[in-house]
């Protein structure tokens, strides 16, 4: 798989994390570390790979915008109980010589996704420690080799989000965990799952993609800060039973996991 420093952090982070590290409205830090991670080439492929990947890091919080290096947010309309937001987000590629099922195919290349994101405010305690959400971002995903644009479809993944703050009980980590329902439009998983006829073979049959299902995410992430270093651990398992492409050739395995690690080193900050 190529990399690229333009398609940046977690697969999990952008799924589940309108969460900034830093909490000071109108801040701004910047460093940099690694992400370490392995998941599968795609969600229900049964080849899986790690990554090791160098990464800058900002965070910037404001009023109105978010942003993070896998996510840019920017706020619309908010009040005490929901907000309506725009929501940016990129993705990695899959380079078909190096999976078995895919093999003479094209590659999947880049994703970047945009589209608005309703978050709802369901509970918050007293302390402001904890708190449940339901967010709900609805995205037009386009693909690129960076050499050309094609819009691919629609992208949906409503998911209930508890997050915690920071606890001295529980060695100053902080933790995000969340339970997303994902949807995709016909042409979306057309482009992951679809196999046209020139590509079609006797182990892999014409398919073409369907709307529909996309699968349940549970994501965990945790977070530490210690003076100028953050740690971010991170899970997310993906359970495929009864979705939509489940008959493609490309569709080798209902479930699987990614876990990983990512580690910055901050130093720089502006008010």
């Amino acid at each position: 798989m190529k990399k690229s420093i333009i398609i940046l952090l977690l697969l999990t982070v952008h799924s589940i994390s309108g969460q900034s590290l830093i909490q000071n409205k109108g801040s701004f830090e910047w460093g940099a570390g690694m992400l370490s991670f392995k998941g599968a080439h795609y969600r229900g492929s049964d080849q899986s790979r790690e990554w090791f990947i160098p990464l800058p890091y900002f965070t910037y919080t404001s009023d109105l915008i978010e942003a993070e290096p896998s996510f840019i947010r920017g706020t619309f309309y908010k009040n005490d109980w929901m907000a309506i937001k725009l929501s940016i987000l990129a993705g990695l590629n899959v380079e078909s010589e190096d999976n078995r099922a895919r093999q003479g195919m094209p590659n999947l290349d880049y994703t970047f996704e945009a589209g608005p994101m309703f978050i709802f405010n369901l509970w918050r305690s007293e302390s402001k420690t904890f708190s449940l959400t339901l967010e709900t971002p609805f995205r037009m995903v386009h693909t690129t080799d960076l050499t050309y644009v094609d819009a691919v479809g629609f992208f949906g993944v409503p998911y209930l989000s508890f997050k915690a703050a920071p606890m001295k009980d529980f060695y100053d980590f902080g933790f995000e965990f969340a339970a997303a329902y994902m949807w995709g439009s016909k042409k979306y998983h057309d482009f992951f799952y679809g196999v046209d006829q020139q590509f079609a073979t006797p182990n892999r049959p014409v398919y073409e993609g369907r709307s529909g299902y996309s699968g349940t995410q549970l994501t965990l992430v945790l977070n530490k800060r210690y003076k100028d270093f953050v740690f971010v651990p991170f899970f997310r398992y993906d359970i495929l039973n009864s979705v939509a492409f489940e008959d493609s050739p490309l569709f080798k395995r209902n479930s699987y996991g990614v876990g990983g690690l990512a580690f910055f080193w901050l130093f720089g900050n502006s008010l």
